[in-house]
């Protein structure tokens, strides 16, 4: 029997204009994807959206 799919996490990021919440998202939201092993995820990826990508 094959196991789930590890999730690679795509498209993440926040859409403000308020540069305080975009430097507080971004330098939390890496650590969600990084902690999940311990929760019996393995995450293979992570993609984080920037003002490039827009």
């Amino acid at each position: 029997m094959v196991g789930p799919v590890p999730p690679i996490v795509t498209e993440n990021g926040i859409a403000t204009d308020d540069d305080t919440r975009r430097i507080g998202y971004t330098s939390g939201a890496p650590a969600e994807p990084a902690a999940a092993p311990a929760d019996g995820i393995a995450v293979r990826g992570y993609l984080h959206r920037s003002l490039l990508d827009n």
